[in-house]
């Protein structure tokens, strides 16, 4: 049987694509330079096992349990955030991402020029976290929905999950316990640090050709 993979993508309608073709002239002229002051973030779900290969279409995955989620500041580390028990889906919610930004973004952003970017998502964009933003007179970077590939961050993911399956191919057979959670949160914390800078420059200065694939798409879908 012939192996394909899944290329995932979201949702666009036409709303969507025209939000992002005007993000995309908005940002027209940035040059490398004004991209290196941009402060990218992104999230995603570090899970054992299956969870951190890539998968094939024909295959079901197992069910993970969900370990935690990874916040990514490109040069300035991998913060864990433990989802909420209370909530429906297990997710982090808004105050932590509240805490969380007022104790990270000051530091970050207090002797540079930095534009700060958030992808949207409901924890990001809740009352309690934009009055935080607002507090801290943070620039927030205008972000277009469902765009995460203009989000340079995204590609790093994949390198990030086969570092820790490196570092540790055990932890597929360990105990679903909270030994288990601290030693995949502290693999994930080694596994970024063991990623090269020179790739996270080289991804940020990708973004006048994203921008462009964006116009050239007329704001649909990419290659990225």
């Amino acid at each position: 049987m012939r192996k394909w993979r899944c290329l995932w993508r979201p949702y666009l309608d036409e709303e969507h694509a025209s939000k992002r073709l005007q993000w995309a002239y908005r940002y027209r002229e940035f040059t490398p330079t004004d991209w290196a002051r941009v402060f990218w973030s992104d999230e995603c779900t570090v899970e054992r096992g299956i969870g951190i290969q890539r998968e094939w279409t024909f295959i079901r995955p197992r069910d993970q349990p969900r370990m935690n989620h990874c916040q990514g500041l490109p040069h300035r580390g991998l913060i864990p955030l433990f989802g909420d028990p209370i909530s429906e889906r297990g997710g982090v919610n808004r105050f932590v991402i509240e805490e969380l930004y007022r104790r990270v973004l000051p530091t970050l952003l207090s002797t540079e020029d930095g534009i700060f970017m958030h992808d949207n998502a409901p924890t990001h964009t809740a009352r309690v976290v934009r009055e935080a933003l607002d507090d801290m007179q943070i620039e927030v970077m205008i972000w277009p929905p469902h765009s995460p590939d203009l989000n340079p961050i995204e590609n790093l993911w994949a390198l990030l999950k086969a570092e820790i399956y490196k570092l540790r191919p055990d932890l597929m057979h360990m105990k679903n316990n909270e030994d288990t959670k601290q030693i995949l949160v502290d693999t994930a914390q080694i596994a970024w640090e063991n990623i090269d800078m020179e790739h996270l420059q080289h991804l940020s200065g990708t973004m006048p050709n994203r921008v462009q694939a964006i116009i050239d798409s007329n704001g649909w879908y990419t290659p990225y």
